[in-house]
Formats: C-alpha cells, structure tokens, sequence
C-alpha cells in the first residue's frame, strides 16, 4: 500500500469536495477477462467518494496538474461510502473486494479489419506493443485503457522509427488511433531530406562528447555529459536547424525523447552590430566589487597549435570578423559617477592584432618570446580603453607549424565563451588559408539583450527563489588554517596542487552515473563535501560554485552561440553526512544541488542588482567543474592548451581560501586545488587533494555494484514526494 502521507496529500489536491481517499495497487492487470497482459505492468487504481455532480474526468485533469506521471491513477473506481475500521481509519480489505468496472473497449478480431489505413495499422501494433495487450480496436481512448503520460512518450518514439511524426502532446489531444491518425505526418512530409532530426542529433553528440557509437537511448549525463557540452550541442543543433531550448537537453536526456520537443523555427533575431550602454551582469557587479588593487589585469587565454600558415592581413581579416561577430568582444569599461558602466564600440575603434615574425629564430627560443609579447599586450590593458580581446599571431615560416595566442579580459569572456571563439576562429583561418571567403554565422541573442533580461527578471523573481538563496548565505564556521587566517589573499600568494585520475578510472567513475541517475558533477560534489566534513569536522559546509549562467527561463532568448562574461556564482550549504552510507551521500548531495533554481542566476541578481543581502561573506571554498574538453578541435588537427599561468595581476585579491577545479580532458579526469601559501602548507593541502582522489575512486566503485542504486525524488520533478515515500512506491512496482 502506498504511505499514508502519500494518500493525505492526494486528498489535500482533491478539488471542489471531491474526496480521493485511497490508492490501490493491484497486483495484476486485467482490462477485460479475455485480455492478458503481456507486459506485467502493474497499475494504480483510485476508488473515489464524491458528490452527485463530481467529474471523473475533471478529478483526472486536477492530479495530472499536481502529480507525477508516474502517480496519475489508471483507473478511478467510484464508491458510495469508504468502508471503515472501528477506529475510523479506511478499510483496506474490503476495498479489496469492490468490484472494479473494466473500461469499454470495442471487440474485434484482426488488426486489418479494425484499420482502414497504413498509419491506423502500425499506430494499433505500436499501442498493442508499449500497452502490452491485444487486441486494441482504433477508437478506443488511450487514457481510458491505461494509458498514460510516459506511455505515451514512447509511443511517439515508436512511431517514429515508423516514420510516422507526431508532436509531443499528440496523444493528449487526439486520444483515439482513429483521430490521432489524422493528424500524423510521415518522415518524409516532415524532412526535407533523409537525415532525421535524430540522425543529425546523433551525430552532434558523438563529435561533441568525442565517441561513437551513441544510442538514441543513451542518457546524455551517464554517457559524459555535462552543462557546458549541452550548450555546444544546442549551438550545433541550430546551425543544423534543430531549434533546442537551453533546458531542454535537462528535460529531455535522450536522443529518442529530445528529438521529440526539438523545434524547426525560431523567433528571428537582430542581426545589427551592437554599440552602447549595456548593464552589468551580476558577475561583473562581483568583479569590481572584490578586486581594486589592478581591475586591469584579471585575464583568460587560450594557445592554438599547427595552425596553417596565413598572411597578417589575413589574420586581421579574420580577428575583424570575430569581434563583428561577437559585440562583447568590443567591450570597455568606465567609472562614471561612482559607478561602472559597460560600454560596447564600434569594430573600427578596436585595434588588437599583434603578427610576430619567428622566421630565422630557433624554436629553442619561442616560449621566451610567447612569454615576453603576452607580458606586453597585457600590461596595455585597460579597461576604460577597450581592445581587451587581443590576437598574439606567431609565423615560423614552416607549413602547419604557426600557432596564435588569444588573450582576453575575464569581464567580456567566459569558458563557453571560449569554445565559441575557438570554433568560429579556427572556422575562419581554415577558410582564408584556402583563399575562401568567411562564412558568417547567424547571431544569437546579443549580450545587451540578455543582461537587461537578467535585470527584468530580478525584479518579478519568485518569493520560493528568494528564500530559497536566504536559507544559503547562513554562516557556516570556519576551515581549518596552517598560519594566518587572513581574509583576502593575494594573486602572489597562490599556491598549486594537481592530481589526475587514469583513463579507465575515469570512464568508470562517468560510468557510475547510471547507479544514481546522477550528473559526474554531483557525484564529484559529493566525494568533496565529504573529504572537506572529515577535514573540518564542521558538519555544516557552505561551498561556492559557478555554472555557465546561460538559462533562458522561458525567455524565447538564444545565447548558445553568444560570447559574453554569463557565469553565474552562487553558494550551497551542506549536512555533512559522517557515516559510511555513500548511496545516502550521493541521494543527499544530488537533491540538494537539483534544488537550486534556475541555475544559480538568481542569487548574483538579488545580491547585485537589487542589493538584498547587504554585505555577507562568500564562502572560504569555491567548487568548479568545467566540463569535458578535447584538445583537439575537430576536422582542423589543430591543438588548442588552456593558458593558466601569469594571467593576472600578483596584487589581484581572491576572498576565499581554496578553489578547486576539475574537468576531463582527453579522457582522464584532472583537478587543480589552488590555496594561499600564507595560510595553507602545501603538505596539508596534498593530503587533502589526496583523500579527494581517494574519495572519488571509492565511490565510483560502490555505484558500479549492481546492487547499489536507485532514483530519487528529482528523478520525477513535478512531484512533491519524499525519498521514503518513492522508495515504497518504487517497491510495489517492482
């Protein structure tokens, strides 16, 4: 039987004094007496009290608002009275014994003579597949013979692999074969080609996540997935003319299902070169509120190798089409009235391509000179100026062999930032190397557009998001320290410790997502809070974290193929859990990190731009995860290093004690753990860094055990259950 606290709620939902006071799982399934299920799928069955006038079909349509799919009745028995105990509670076993009315459902023998065309023939086959009896006559209703909302996803699945194509709610409108035919399309009325939308997202998953084969039925996050890579995917999509929202990779984690909801059209988008006033994001407002000592030198920079060689006017020709394309990259900043102003310039006004000649110089003497040219261009920078996106090209005079330095200001870039400038330069070198005009891009949603979203969408932010972000900014105490325990450390005081996980370590530990239906961050999250709560002994932990801050809320927005600084910096308080139950861990750490709303966005506007909080500390740790790369952009062989060192300030002032970043690249798993050496030993960091490792081999082993797994109350995000009540009602469906 399902909990009681199940049954109150439903009842609580029940609307104009209808009463659903018990739900019921039966055993076997049994539509009518000659039918016999071939699926065992079992089924919950709602006997109802209500009044003369009470609508089923309204009781229906009020649960499917308020519950899961998955806890949506197949049946609803009427009853004259509940039966009841002596102590007032329901009585189960005679509940038993209420006879249950099987729907109607029209008889007939052969599927060819219940379908008058094709598409009612395999739509029949299909339904009698996925509901798991037969026979089933074209008019009879879906819901009504134990359909449902998940069901009904996989029909539509089916049924494309038929090349029948029905939208995602198709079911719900036209709910008979004999109506839902009707409003089919073939593949080939839809397609203008033979690659499908699944095809072509097939095949923009495996370039991205960087091996085949893919299944259609692979989930994206337990294959290696992450939030940065849907935002690659959703930028290749488009230029494919698959039209995906920035949530809907979350929402939908397979091809089979995402090519379902993916759109053929999108709302037409300016594409003028942006100039003037844009506000500042909330993670720029951070920027210059925690660094005054050199706001000027805060920079980000990759290197590009084997790059064919090409003129200096080519490699202008090229770094003009990038900073017309992508206006960020045009940006400067100004103190106005004691205030900072972002302010956009035209493309002419840039002047930031620097063509150093090496031919004649031994190779044995390029990285002094690379080191020598990013000090100079670097030292130029300011902000009020602008040319803060600079291209450092380098000629050897050897084919294949030239390679360029980009360097650019961390206000006007991002780490998705990066992958679209690197795509679209690469693009652009390969085409001018073989004397082809630049093919441009159709641009996205600009920066200007965005951030003044961000400032309308602070002001109409939900009460649940504001408390929701009050709850996470309580003090937690402090972390343990070596030496002084200063608050603000300085650039020069910053200290490194790596470590790496093999190949197989890590394909495993990518592997273990599916135990828990988990992300590789949440289970990465969850070795760190542990290892950071042995540590500590602090059983509350508060922990900053970073996301791509690119979630467009419904906005109709299109920011996957737009560069800009959207990072979004928000913290999360922890129970450590001190106990050796890691399935208890991982459930805990992956509810609390799905509890943050829309991506952490929330929290830089209320603090930023509407000045909620006042002045509170950010927490002493900062957690990212960016995402899995490649070293190599594909179809050009050219190599492409993430630049670390020298790229800021040695007086720029950091207000946390440690950072942690981890990422994959070309398979192994890799962190870094930078501290200030005025507070920290490296010693005590390394044993820390150590029992990390440790921690993420330990757990990616216990969620490799066939026996160790489960879902969890995320899994189902329309419902309000909790992991008790789901695992009870997980286990009478099993």
């Amino acid at each position: 039987m399902i909990a009681e606290n199940i049954e109150d709620r439903i009842h609580a939902l029940s609307a104009e004094g209808k009463k659903l006071l018990l739900l019921k799982i039966k055993e076997t399934v049994t539509v009518q007496a000659q039918r016999t299920t071939t699926s065992g799928r079992k089924r919950i069955v709602a006997y109802v009290q209500g009044h003369e006038g009470f609508s089923v079909d309204q009781l229906k349509a009020d649960l499917q608002k308020k519950l899961p799919d998955y806890m949506v009745p197949s049946q609803f028995v009427p009853v004259t009275a509940m039966p009841v105990l002596p102590n007032g509670k329901i009585d189960r076993k005679q509940l038993h014994e209420v006879s249950i009315v099987q729907p109607t459902v029209s008889k007939t023998k052969t599927v060819n003579t219940s379908a008058a065309t094709k598409v009612e023939q395999q739509l029949l086959a299909i339904w009698e597949t996925v509901l798991g009896f037969s026979p089933i006559h074209k008019d009879d209703n879906f819901f009504e013979i134990g359909g449902d909302s998940i069901l009904s996803i996989q029909i539509i699945a089916k049924a494309r692999k038929e090349g029948i194509v029905l939208e995602s709610n198709a079911l719900f409108e036209h709910q008979t074969i004999a109506e839902l035919s009707l409003f089919a399309e073939t593949t080939q009325t839809v397609q203008k080609s033979n690659t499908t939308v699944s095809d072509k997202l097939l095949a923009i998953w495996e370039e991205t996540l960087g091996f085949s084969p893919i299944h259609k039925d692979d989930n994206f996050f337990e294959i290696g997935g992450d939030s940065i890579l849907s935002i690659q995917i959703i930028a290749k999509a488009r230029k494919e003319g698959i039209i995906l929202d920035s949530n809907h990779i979350f929402q939908h984690q397979t091809i089979a299902e995402l090519s379902l909801f993916a759109k053929a059209e999108t709302t037409e988008i300016t594409q003028k070169v942006e100039t003037g006033i844009v506000p500042l994001s909330p993670i720029q407002h951070w920027f210059f509120n925690d660094h005054k000592n050199a706001p000027h030198y805060w920079n980000q920079g990759v290197r590009l190798d084997m790059i064919p060689a090409i003129s200096e006017k080519q490699v202008q020709e090229v770094y003009d089409y990038i900073i017309t394309q992508h206006d960020a990259l045009r940006s400067r900043f100004r103190h106005i009235e004691n205030q900072w102003v972002q302010d956009i310039i035209a493309p002419e006004q840039i002047f930031a391509v620097e063509y150093v000649d090496l031919k004649g110089t031994v190779s044995s003497q390029y990285e002094q000179i690379v080191q020598e040219q990013m000090q100079r261009v670097q030292d130029q920078f300011i902000v009020s100026e602008g040319s803060l996106f600079t291209c450092l090209y380098f000629t050897t005079g050897t084919a294949k062999n030239d390679f360029c330095v980009l360097i650019a200001h961390h206000l006007i870039v991002d780490a998705v930032s990066w992958q679209i400038i690197i795509d679209d330069f690469t693009a652009a070198l390969q085409q001018v190397a073989t004397n082809k005009a630049i093919v441009k891009e159709a641009k996205t949603s600009s920066v200007k557009t965005w951030s003044e979203h961000l400032h309308t969408y602070v002001q109409t932010m939900p009460n649940e998001e504001i408390a929701f972000w009050t709850q996470q900014i309580a003090p937690v105490p402090h972390l343990p320290f070596d030496k002084g325990n200063s608050i603000v450390i300085e650039e020069k005081d910053v200290a490194l410790v790596h470590f790496s996980l093999d190949k197989d370590t890590t394909k495993a530990l990518q592997e273990a997502n599916q135990a828990y239906h988990t992300k590789i961050e949440e289970l990465l999250i969850t070795a760190f809070v542990d290892t950071i709560g042995n540590w500590s002994t602090h059983q509350e932990i508060a922990i900053g974290f970073e996301r791509h801050g690119r979630e467009t809320l419904e906005s109709g927005l299109d920011v996957s193929k737009t560069v800009g600084w959207f990072t979004s910096y928000f913290p999360v308080r922890f129970t450590h859990l001190s106990t050796k139950d890691i399935g208890g861990q991982i459930i805990a750490v992956k509810e609390q990190m799905r509890s943050v709303p829309n991506g952490g966005i929330g929290y830089g506007g209320l603090r930023y731009l509407k000045n909620a909080f006042g002045d509170i500390e950010n927490p002493e740790i900062v957690f990212n995860f960016l995402g899995t790369k490649s070293t190599m952009v594909p179809d050009h062989g050219i190599k492409t290093t993430t630049l670390t060192e020298n790229l800021r300030d040695p007086r720029s002032e950091r207000h946390y004690k440690l950072e942690i970043n981890v990422h994959i690249t070309d398979d192994r798993l890799q962190g870094t753990c930078s501290f200030g050496n005025n507070i920290h030993t490296t010693d005590t960091i390394s044993l820390l860094m150590n029992d990390f490792k440790k921690r993420i081999q330990e757990i990616g082993a216990y969620c490799s055990q066939t026996e160790n797994g489960g879902y969890t109350p995320s899994d189902f995000s329309e419902a309000d259950i909790s992991q008790d009540d789901l695992d009870s009602l997980l286990g009478l469906l099993e």
